[in-house]
């Protein structure tokens, strides 16, 4: 266990309080506020104990005259790092969807006509139409197109923390632009990037259920 690890406890009010380092801990053990039976994570572990498991704290040994059971998790660690798992692996749609709409655009700037289809297809459309005009609006093209994919990109990091929000806009904006490749289809467009973009948009669903699956099992935990 590294010196640095802090810890977060869920006091008798069903309120969460901390983090805080080991020393400020053990001033609310000294003060009374926490008991072995006292909800505890520790920055290291993924799964909530009970304060008897750390040794460190200096929490009595025994809950209501009876030995505490160390080291036993109040969640089911397997099923939570599964979600986890589950929920990085959706908010990496993210990242790809980003990289691939920035070099398509890179691309197009470039004069070339290829691209890849997961990108945002309403901008790669939009970088095709401006293809023969002028370097500065091509630029200007670029540089949205720029804040575009960051703007994705940074939907991923906040999807990967387990928030539902970065997924739900996710959904509504690359569903709009799939709803808009799905249409192309009937118009010549590319069955492969409708699929794709389809593929996208259930796995970026799947994450928003499986957040609220992993939050509902977190919340069970400090029940």
């Amino acid at each position: 266990m590294s010196t640095q690890e802090t810890y977060k406890m869920i006091g008798e009010d069903g309120a969460e309080y901390g983090p805080v380092i080991l020393q400020d801990f053990q001033q609310w053990v000294r003060e009374g506020r926490v008991s072995g039976a006292t909800h505890v994570l520790r920055s290291d572990q993924e799964a909530w104990t009970t304060a008897a498991s750390f040794p460190e704290l200096g929490v009595a040994d025994r809950i209501n005259g009876a030995p505490a059971i160390v080291g036993e998790p109040l969640t089911d660690s397997t099923e939570t790092a599964e979600l986890e798992a589950k929920i990085k692996s959706s908010a990496s749609w993210f990242y790809w969807i980003a990289a691939l709409t920035l070099i398509n655009s890179v691309v197009a700037f470039m004069g070339s006509q290829w691209g890849f289809f997961l990108g945002f297809s309403v901008l790669q459309a939009l970088d095709f139409g401006v293809s023969e005009t002028s370097i500065a609006v091509r630029g200007a093209v670029l540089v949205f197109d720029v804040l575009v994919a960051a703007g994705f990109g940074a939907l991923g990091i906040f999807a990967g923390r387990h928030y539902v929000w970065p997924f739900a806009i996710g959904v509504v904006l690359y569903g709009l632009d799939t709803a808009l490749t799905l249409l192309a289809v009937f118009f010549g467009g590319s069955f492969i990037a409708a699929a794709l973009h389809a593929w996208a948009i259930v796995s970026l669903i799947i994450g928003i259920t499986t957040v609220i699956k992993l939050k509902k099992l977190q919340k069970q935990t400090i029940a």
